[in-house]
């Protein structure tokens, strides 16, 4: 008699493992992405060129190193829009110190063909 719920509980203990398998099971879903047809392929690298003409010029800040943060917003940019940069500094993007925790924004600034722009940016951003 008391193999039966031995039985019953193993029985159980085996179903609930296997609902917590499938359940925790990563699910390959494409998004519905506006303005993109359902055919349209969601994989980023088919959209970036992919060449040995990568570049970078970084402006680095003083000290960024130095403090460790709880939170770092990096946030995407054009090279003309420094009025749009200085708004988000000037409001949600500025250092902010919540609980002892720090929290940056950082800015990530596209290249541009237009030279005088490219380096006016490069002290701007």
């Amino acid at each position: 008699m008391k193999s039966i719920p031995r039985v019953i509980l193993c029985a159980t203990g085996l179903v609930s493992v296997s609902i917590l398998f499938l359940i925790t099971m990563p699910v390959e879903r494409e998004a519905n992405v506006v303005g993109w047809s359902y055919n349209t392929t969601r994989n980023t690298t088919n959209y970036i060129p992919v060449s040995g003409n990568w570049t970078a010029s970084l402006a680095p800040e003083r000290g960024v190193c130095d403090r460790p943060s709880l939170l770092v917003m990096m946030v995407c940019s054009a090279p003309a829009n420094i009025e749009a940069r200085q708004a988000i500094r000037d409001t949600w993007g500025s250092d902010k110190k919540i609980q002892g925790h720090n929290l940056s924004a950082y800015f990530l600034v596209g290249e541009t063909n237009n030279i005088s722009m490219q380096v006016s940016n490069l002290w701007l951003t």
